[in-house]
């Protein structure tokens, strides 16, 4: 009676797709969101991806794919309407300070959320890596990829923003990535 009324915020659940799904998306990202363009293309979806891509130089490289000449990532957004853009960031920063990866990270949401307002953004989690290559290269940790991941989840808010975690899908027992899933340990 107070003249307040509570806000429904609706509920999502991640459901099984038909590939077609993918024809208005665009997936975003670096080496590995290359080799999905090369080796598992999903329906007619765009990719904007590069090797060595990152949230700090995301806005700067020029990328091409199938349905695109080379152009920039504004370019690409202000030219073409996507139902929803897929992200996967991170693992290059791996040796940036965190906040200045997640404050980035924030400001490439809010970019690609203004130039695609009613697209929905799918916040990917950084696949694990293998035991084996941790231990190669110490400088790039499970644990590391973890606290990644919590940084890139702090951003989905549910409604137009959503994280994606799907380590545990391709995870060993002990949280790593099984050697069986991957051909370089991640």
């Amino acid at each position: 009676a107070s003249g307040t009324q509570e806000l429904e915020i609706p509920t999502y659940q991640f459901v099984p797709v038909e590939e077609a799904y993918f024809d208005t998306a665009l997936f975003i990202g670096d080496s590995r969101t290359v080799g999905l363009a090369l080796y598992g293309r999903l329906g007619k979806a765009d990719y904007f991806a590069d090797v060595g891509m990152s949230v700090f130089n995301l806005f700067e490289k020029s990328v091409s794919d199938n349905g695109f000449s080379a152009q920039t990532l504004e370019a690409l957004l202000q030219s073409k309407q996507y139902q929803t853009m897929e992200l996967m960031l991170g693992i290059n920063e791996a040796g940036y300070p965190l906040e200045s990866f997640g404050q980035k990270l924030g400001e490439v949401i809010a970019q690609i959320r203004t130039l695609q307002p009613n697209a929905v953004v799918i916040l990917q989690a950084n696949l694990g890596i293998t035991k084996a290559k941790e231990e190669k290269a110490p400088s790039l940790s499970m644990e590391q990829i973890r606290t990644i991941n919590r940084v890139i989840a702090n951003y989905a808010d549910s409604q137009t923003v959503f994280y994606l975690e799907v380590n545990s899908y391709f995870a060993d027992e002990n949280g790593y990535l099984r050697a069986s899933a991957t051909s370089d340990g991640g």
